[in-house]
């Protein structure tokens, strides 16, 4: 299953996820569509996320789609389907385990340490004891953005 994070102890194959890096994950896509009356709009998120954060974030991208995706006579055919799509992949997020904390480990002692930001919006982002934390560096620089999917 191709989708899964989680089912190992490898920590390259099993990040944690993306916001809070609680394990078991899903990496799922996610869709919201705003529609436009000749044009289309499109996000798409397919991250590893625990089930609090994707129900969360399936959520908020379903409001989102249910209000603005209907606007177009293309839209009403499209937007249906991306209803359906993240109805079905909250169904699948409501059916993992409750996240856990994950402890990152290296010689036997848990790492904390600058990692790559897995929200591509700096270069890295401090991974702490209680997962990503908001300080983040770009070319020796450092600073402060909340973690998570905007």
């Amino acid at each position: 299953m191709g989708d899964v994070w989680g089912d190992t102890d490898d920590t390259y194959r099993n990040p944690g996820c993306s916001i809070c890096g609680k394990i078991p994950t899903r990496a799922l896509p996610i869709r919201r569509h705003v529609g436009m009356i000749v044009l289309h709009q499109f996000v798409k998120v397919n991250a590893p996320l625990c089930r609090t954060h994707g129900v969360e974030t399936t959520s908020a991208f379903l409001k989102k789609t249910l209000v603005q995706g209907w606007w177009g006579l293309i839209s009403v055919f499209v937007n249906a389907f991306v209803v359906v799509s993240d109805l079905v992949v909250l169904r699948r997020y409501h059916g993992l385990s409750a996240p856990e904390r994950r402890q990152r480990v290296a010689n036997g002692e848990s790492t904390e340490d600058w990692l790559y930001d897995p929200f591509k919006r700096f270069h890295y982002r401090w991974f702490g004891s209680e997962g990503w934390t908001d300080k983040v560096a770009t070319n020796g620089f450092v600073s402060s953005d909340p973690p998570g999917w905007r």
